[in-house]
């Protein structure tokens, strides 16, 4: 699943009100095959997996996983 940020943040509040929009994905990535992958191994969500959502993914890491599951929602 993936969520993307849908409104403005008021980044003046301590804890700014974020609106999601929420898709689950095409496929599913096994863990085996990102972390096989060495421009996928280093995910924040591979490396720190006791960590609470969201889990970010840079720009390239995107592509990545876009190009691994034949587009993005």
């Amino acid at each position: 699943m993936v969520g993307r940020i849908t409104g403005v943040i008021a980044r003046g509040e301590p804890r700014p009100p974020r609106r999601l929009a929420m898709t689950l994905l095409p496929a599913v990535l096994p863990r085996v095959q990102l972390r096989a992958d060495p421009r996928t191994a280093r995910l924040k969500v591979l490396r720190a997996q006791q960590m609470s959502n969201p889990s970010i993914v840079s720009p390239e890491e995107k592509a990545v996983i876009e190009e691994l599951i034949g587009g993005w929602p």
